[in-house]
């Protein structure tokens, strides 16, 4: 249970950053239905290892003219000593540079905890930032942003929501190819000139093994990652799905996740910046000690 106050954890920290994340489409869809020998499993999993390297999902690298984009359903309820804490995250957002070596930011989020809902718009176009909470509308200045030592460039790699596959992937590419097997993680391999998909197909013991838990536990509804390696075998895509319940008697944790991060040829359309007022030092610290309030809980 220990892993749960972890994801409690990292949410809080992400989020009190502007930093939402990670499900998709064609990028993920392939023929998963044969399933790989292990010569096939040993070769791509070594690809996506060195696909990742030490940075995980952080080697999904920005390109001029290509954006990042990622959104998450999350839905995590923790019970331990007869208290509950229900999490609900639902986010889109979106990062690039454009021709013109500019950063934007497009990230959209709606958050509940336990009885308590936020949500959240964050845009950052031309060097100004709009943040948008509940039905307040604050402008960020360049000058603004400088003064309260934000940096533009920061903020843009944490909103573009990779952080939060990163241990899930990681968990999962400590394996050897044979620990996998022995595990009971199913590969698929859909392979063409474009794209190599890695299907990772998770058991309630290779759940157990990766989150030090007793595979008695564990309901295990569905859980899988997708690896998707470009021509040149970089790191173009990451999704995760996964639904289970794990439960020793006392305390318990259920989790829904359907989330992923991916290259995209998609432009950022923003929404209109009318309404939205020249944000000051004093309502930048209102909008944190709003924020601190929301989040404490957990």
């Amino acid at each position: 249970m220990k892993k749960m106050k972890v994801i409690l954890c990292l949410i809080v920290a992400v989020i009190t950053v502007f930093a939402f994340t990670a499900c998709g489409g064609g990028t993920f869809d392939g023929n998963f239905k044969k399933e790989a020998t292990a010569e096939e499993i040993k070769s791509v999993t070594a690809d996506a290892k060195q696909a990742t390297g030490e940075n995980g999902t952080d080697a999904i690298t920005a390109e001029v003219n290509k954006i990042i984009k990622s959104n998450v359903k999350l839905d995590v309820s923790y019970t331990e000593d007869g208290e509950t804490i229900a999490v609900k995250i639902d986010s889109v957002q979106k990062t690039g540079i454009t021709s013109e070596n500019k950063v934007q930011i497009f990230s959209e989020n709606k958050l509940s905890i336990n009885d308590k809902s936020l949500e959240m718009n964050v845009y950052g176009t031309d060097g100004d930032i709009y943040i948008k909470i509940d039905e307040e509308k604050f402008k960020i200045g360049t000058a603004l942003s400088g003064s309260l030592g934000i940096d533009f460039s920061k903020l843009t790699e944490s909103v573009n929501g990779i952080n939060y596959l990163n241990e899930p992937l990681n968990e999962l590419l400590a394996f050897s190819g044979e620990q996998l097997s022995e595990a009971g993680v199913k590969v698929y391999i859909d392979q063409s000139e474009k794209f190599t998909k890695i299907k990772y197909s998770v058991s309630a013991k290779a759940l157990a093994q990766m989150g030090s838990e007793e595979e008695a536990n564990i309901s295990l509804n569905d859980y899988y990652i997708i690896v998707v390696l470009d021509a040149d075998k970089k790191l173009y895509g990451i999704k995760v799905l996964c639904d289970f319940v794990i439960s020793d008697g006392t305390d318990s944790m259920s989790m829904k996740l359907e989330g992923s991060v991916e290259k995209s040829d998609e432009k950022i359309k923003f929404r209109s910046f009318e309404g939205y007022e020249e944000a000051t030092a004093q309502s930048m610290e209102n909008v944190s000690d709003k924020l601190s309030e929301f989040f404490k809980a957990l």
